[in-house]
């Protein structure tokens, strides 16, 4: 540039803190002088540590003019151009001003500014792909430092997954699901890689009690943003399944394999089971879907049972649980990890009719402790009406096998795995229509319900409960949970009889 056009450095380094004086190296970076900038790392590196009064560091004016000069958009769909009045006509920094840069503020990678709330590596992941911006390098440049950035989230609380998931949906979402332009919608997955490996690297060393934090983030979470913001996509493709089904002619891997959305979905799948993944055995998408703690939003699960309808009737083939996807969704939900039990609810109420409807062998199948979808069901808290009598029609048989880890009919576990929650109430609507699920008094009741239902379809359970020790231990345990509630008194109170709850 000109020298007109430069700044004027200044004779001594300005200290460099936030609400004190400019120093040097920022200015230089906001009028693109990185030449400078980087001349700046050597002989005054402090004043990489400047904070100013909007948040932001000169790493975060170096990789905002990546984004800038990328004509990226903010998560929001603001155009970061419009938000940072820099000057757009001079040439972004490069990947060796920003490794300049952390070598000499590591820091800077933990500080969000006060804009828009991102730390630099957000702004990073905005930069699409392109060998001109080597988008990737820096991206693995930012997150291999120890000093944690990939740990960083938005002010928002959005990890650097879910902003790279938003905003490569936000450029390629609006693409429609076709099979037969599969050449034009094959786009990258590398930087998907490098946050996953880097998210299961964080997870691995905090197990290991390395490091206080983690940036591990559930799966299902990641799965569920990749649909919202691809829905329409993906029900169009969802569309071309069950049109092809009817033809008799199934959508199979190989015709959603050029596709992004099923292309991530699959390596999502493939590192939430890289703890679990037995070496050398097969990959299995469904039963990997089907064992996320938090469940698979619909269409996938359906997408996946539609390209790989072998895989719902095997036994899982990565690990030696020998459990069905049924199995796997019975477990949905049981560690309460989520807010929103109703989403939980409807949907594992839906997986369970969809499985049943393709494999309903699989309610009569065993794990590898012998424990059938049912005894996974009521165990993990599924009411009556949320699959359970499900369940119970495909295999009614299921009420009579015993949990063999703990000796108990599925009555018992039902009743021994309900919730106790005091100081809240529930009315008879809201228990008659299933109730507020955030409601402990509505899901206790429910399962008050549930165990009435299961013990009234095989009450001969009793019999064999009294014939093999009427002061076995599983008896005492379900004396003891039955014991805190009593079910006649508590339908009693409101007067409802067997015609009000289905």
């Amino acid at each position: 540039s000109s020298s007109s056009s430069r700044v004027v450095e200044p004779s001594t380094p300005e200290i460099s803190r936030e609400h004190q004086a400019v120093p040097y190296m920022y200015k230089a970076a906001l009028a693109h002088e990185w030449d400078d900038v980087v001349s700046r790392t050597v002989t005054y590196p402090m004043e990489a540590t400047y904070i100013h009064s909007d948040g932001s560091t000169v790493l975060h004016l170096a990789v905002i003019s990546q984004a800038i000069y990328a004509n990226c958009k903010s998560i929001d769909g603001q155009l970061i151009r419009d938000i940072w009045n820099f000057d757009c006509n001079k040439a972004p920094a490069s990947i060796n001003v920003i490794r300049a840069l952390l070598n000499a503020n590591p820091e800077a990678l933990k500080v969000r500014c006060k804009v828009l709330g991102y730390p630099p590596l957000a702004y990073a992941l905005l930069v699409p792909p392109k060998n001109d911006f080597e988008t990737e390098s820096v991206v693995r440049l930012l997150i291999e430092l120890k000093s944690g950035g990939v740990l960083v989230p938005t002010s928002t609380g959005m990890s650097p997954l879910e902003v790279h998931i938003q905003s490569y949906s936000q450029v390629h979402g609006t693409q429609k699901f076709s099979t037969s332009s599969k050449a034009e919608s094959i786009k990258t997955t590398s930087m998907l890689r490098i946050l996953l490996e880097a998210d299961l690297h964080s997870d691995r060393e905090h197990q290991q009690g390395k490091t206080d934090e983690t940036s591990y983030i559930s799966k299902s979470r990641l799965l569920e943003i990749l649909y919202e913001w691809n829905s329409s996509a993906v029900l169009d493709a969802l569309e071309c399944a069950s049109i092809s089904s009817g033809r008799n002619n199934s959508l199979s891997n190989a015709d959603l394999n050029g596709w992004w959305v099923w292309q991530w979905m699959l390596i999502i799948l493939k590192y939430s089971v890289a703890g679990t993944w037995t070496q050398g055995s097969d990959f299995s998408a469904t039963h990997a879907a089907a064992g996320l703690e938090n469940g698979c939003p619909m269409p996938f699960l359906m997408l996946l049972g539609r390209a790989f309808p072998n895989q719902v009737g095997i036994p899982c083939p990565m690990t030696g649980t020998n459990r069905y996807v049924l199995h796997s969704i019975c477990c949905w939900g049981g560690k309460e990890t989520r807010n929103d039990d109703s989403v939980n609810y409807s949907r594992k109420q839906m997986a369970m009719s969809v499985i049943l409807r393709e494999h309903p062998a699989a309610a009569s199948m065993t794990d590898a402790d012998g424990r059938t979808p049912l005894c996974l069901a009521v165990e993990n808290r599924t009411l009556w009406n949320g699959g359970v009598s499900k369940l119970y029609r495909a295999f009614p048989g299921a009420l009579h096998i015993c949990n063999p880890r703990t000796g108990l009919y599925p009555f018992m576990t039902s009743a021994a795995a309900a919730p106790q929650k005091d100081g809240e109430t529930c009315d008879k609507s809201s228990l008659l229509n299933s109730g507020d699920m955030s409601n402990g008094a509505c899901k206790e009741l429910q399962q008050l319900w549930t165990i009435y239902k299961l013990l009234r379809a095989a009450p001969e359970v009793l019999v064999d409960c009294l014939d093999n020790n009427e002061e076995s231990n599983s008896w005492l345990e379900f004396r003891r949970a039955a014991e805190q509630q009593s079910l006649a008194q508590i339908l009693q109170h409101w007067s409802i009889t067997s015609t009000d709850i289905r």
